[in-house]
């Protein structure tokens, strides 16, 4: 579930309307003449990648309650996740709908979550979030004392039962800090406590599960994922498997013209804690990212959303302790155009196609049928290379569209993401927000950047 900006820094907080640099899908791709700008002497960073699985790619559903009249229908969910290649359902369990409900009953309770989480195979487990509070435990707050620990830990062990067998993984609650109520703030040792109290429980209902810790809402603080570190630090991750973060930016207006390069680097410094405080806990399974469409506060541009999501995609492939990820949300919950929570869909609330949904659909298939072997950063241009049986393929971008690049290649044919596949000429031209994929038909393409606009 989205947490709401709730910081004193997000009443200065605006929405940007992102300007797109569009790219001719039909004609040839042709490469401008050599303007005045230097070529970058160096790149920022040249590795290769190993990357022993494919990156699960998924979606947030709404089947599991606490959302009401989100308006999910099973068929339509089912084709619209067949068709991106999002091949994990992410959904909460409501302790508050299903305290009374058996694992042995969930199936009966939920019958659209049980079918569509059941049916994709232990190559893409589901993402299972237990949480809420219950009025009559600790008044409705999270719950935090003995009696209400012995109680969440029970009702998650017993509700994992009906996920036996699917390897899923479970993320102990959603966004703790956030709390259930306002002025509720969940502390990293509260929920230290409650990552012990649970994960015993789920080992016994499900031993082959995957626990995920971690879950924060708006984890920026004074420091980079204060919470989290400080999560880490008190043993959060000791009887967890691995570590599930949120990102957002949305409300940050200053921080949207490289919205995914952002996420990168809070991902890339998180990681890096959690690898040196926590060994062998350091994977990181992102179990929310997104961006709202809606056109009032906090909105962004919908072609923007497409571009994030397809940058978003690429970038955690290239990195191979990102398991998964898992966009916020399959299709809009609501209907009003100007709520945040009511347009963070792929699709529309009548599963009508946004333009992110063909980024998502694009940038997943990539992932899982090919491999990563190369990234490359210079300047704010962007490239990662994937193998497959096709020979390798490029996939450039431009990750800061405050800081112009361009490139030029020897590829045969360059494919703007979600447009058409076109013959490349010789020269530059500008690098875009949205990425490009470069075929030659064997190796790798050369190509090279350098900064500015063409223009200049």
């Amino acid at each position: 579930m989205r947490a709401q900006p709730r910081s004193s820094l997000s009443r200065m907080w605006r929405p940007r309307l992102l300007a797109v640099v569009a790219l001719a899908s039909t004609a040839p791709f042709l490469l401008g003449p050599a303007g005045r700008s230097q070529t970058t002497s160096a790149t920022n960073d040249d590795r290769a990648v190993t990357r022993s699985t494919p990156l699960i790619t998924g979606v947030q559903l709404h089947f599991g309650a606490m959302i009401r009249k989100a308006g999910y229908q099973p068929g339509p969910t089912d084709t619209a996740m067949r068709t991106l290649d999002a091949v994990s359902a992410r959904d909460n369990l409501s302790w508050p709908d299903l305290a009374q409900t058996q694992g042995s009953g969930i199936a009966a309770r939920l019958p659209a979550l049980f079918d569509v989480t059941h049916q994709r195979g232990a190559a893409a487990p589901p993402l299972l979030t237990p949480h809420g509070g219950l009025p009559n435990i600790d008044g409705g707050n999270l719950p935090t004392s003995p009696g209400a620990l012995r109680a969440f830990s029970a009702f998650v062990g017993d509700a994992v039962t009906a996920w036996k067998g699917t390897g899923a993984l479970v993320e102990i609650w959603n966004e703790w800090d956030k709390g259930v109520r306002k002025g509720d703030y969940g502390t990293p040792e509260s929920y230290v406590a409650l990552v012990k109290a649970t994960a015993p429980a789920i080992r016994r209902g499900a031993p082959d599960a995957k626990i995920l810790a971690g879950g924060a809402a708006d984890d920026r603080g004074q420091l980079r994922s204060e919470w989290t570190k400080s999560m880490i630090d008190g043993g959060g991750l000791d009887s967890a498997d691995a570590l599930s973060i949120h990102l957002y930016d949305h409300c940050a207006a200053q921080l949207l013209p490289r919205a995914t390069d952002e996420m990168m680097a809070r991902l890339d410094d998180i990681h890096a804690y959690a690898a040196a405080h926590a060994p062998g806990k350091s994977d990181i399974y992102v179990s929310e990212f997104g961006w709202p469409s809606n056109s009032g506060r906090c909105g962004v541009d919908a072609q923007a959303v497409a571009e994030n999501v397809a940058q978003f995609i690429f970038a955690a492939s290239a990195r191979p302790w990102i398991r998964g990820v898992w966009y916020y949300e399959l299709k809009d919950s609501g209907r009003d155009p100007a709520e945040i929570e009511d347009n963070f869909g792929l699709l529309t609330y009548d599963y009508r196609p946004k333009p992110a949904f063909c980024a998502y659909q694009a940038a997943a298939k990539l992932v899982r049928s090919a491999r990563p072997v190369r990234v490359v950063r210079d300047g704010s241009a962007m490239r990662v290379d994937f193998a497959g049986g096709d020979g390798t393929v490029s996939v450039i971008w431009l990750a800061d569209r405050r800081r112009p690049m361009q490139f030029s290649t020897d590829a045969a044919t360059a494919q703007p993401v979600c447009g058409a596949a076109a013959v490349t000429r010789p020269g530059w031209a500008d690098l875009s927000a949205r990425p490009i994929i470069l075929r030659s038909g064997g190796a790798a393409p050369r190509i090279q950047f350098r900064s500015g606009p063409l223009s200049s």
